[in-house]
């Protein structure tokens, strides 16, 4: 796959969708307008409310014309992601006020390997009903003390749930929701998703108490032996913090950042 490939992967993957998850969220809406994409998950701000413009597009007065009527008044705000290849409404958006709040290493997976044997002790299901999705809550809360991959602290508390994915979601042809126990606790989650051959993966967490013993590597990998099993030939994600050099060693390969920005 070649550099460009691996760019529009990632971007397909995680910015323009459609993800199947968000078929399942009762306020999530997306829009494709002249090739910008805006996807809202609800009133939770421009930590998950954002404008993808990766492409050709018009001005960015005219982009925000079109999003203020697109999210309005009750989601709490956008953000505008591009990526870093010198996208003019980056210039626009500088020159505005607008700065960054979140700029994200994207990963891609070129071709999905077979994925090793579970580690010993470890045990992964599929969440399929209330329980499972529970215990998917517990590790996420651990995990990252908010509901969402990037740790997004500024998530209010009683967000939580409607954020999570739903019992519906995890029974989607197109998604797999997993959860990784020990001695029968829940101490590790991945999210898969299938957008037509892309896996996008997500939700990658473990329990303080059981970190750095390769948890997070071994729910990447079955989250890729599901996405292989959904038909999908490769994977993308971001990875921030720690989580960067993890992938880059299980073959990922770093191709570019989406770097969000927000008005101040």
């Amino acid at each position: 796959m070649a550099h460009r490939e691996m760019i529009a992967t990632a971007h397909k993957g995680l910015l323009l969708g459609p993800s199947p998850l968000l078929r399942h969220v009762p306020t999530g809406r997306r829009a494709e307008i002249e090739g910008v994409v805006l996807t809202c998950w609800g009133p939770f701000g421009p930590a998950l409310n954002k404008v993808a413009v990766v492409g050709p597009s018009p001005p960015l007065a005219r982009i925000l014309e079109f999003a203020e009527g697109f999210f309005g008044p009750d989601a709490g705000g956008f953000g505008v992601v591009e990526a870093d290849c010198g996208h003019p409404v980056e210039a626009e958006l500088r020159a505005a006020g607008w700065t960054v709040f979140e700029d994200e290493p994207a990963l891609v997976l070129p071709s999905i390997p077979a994925a090793p044997p579970v580690p010993a002790g470890l045990e992964v299901k599929r969440v399929r009903d209330a329980e499972g999705r529970r215990d998917l809550m517990r590790v996420l809360a651990a995990g990252f003390g908010a509901p969402t991959a990037e740790g997004g602290t500024e998530i209010p508390p009683d967000a939580f749930d409607s954020l999570t994915p739903s019992t519906a979601s995890a029974l989607d042809p197109e998604v797999g929701l997993l959860v990784g126990y020990i001695d029968g606790e829940p101490v590790s989650s991945a999210f898969v998703y299938a957008v037509g051959p892309i896996a996008g993966i997500t939700g990658v967490a473990t329990v303080p108490a059981y970190r750095r013993r390769g948890l997070g590597t071994a729910l990447t990998w079955e989250a890729l032996r599901a996405a292989a099993a959904l038909g999908c030939t490769c994977a993308t994600l971001g990875a921030l913090g720690a989580s960067f050099d993890l992938y880059r060693k299980m073959g990922f390969i770093h191709v570019c950042n989406h770097r969000a920005y927000g008005k101040t």
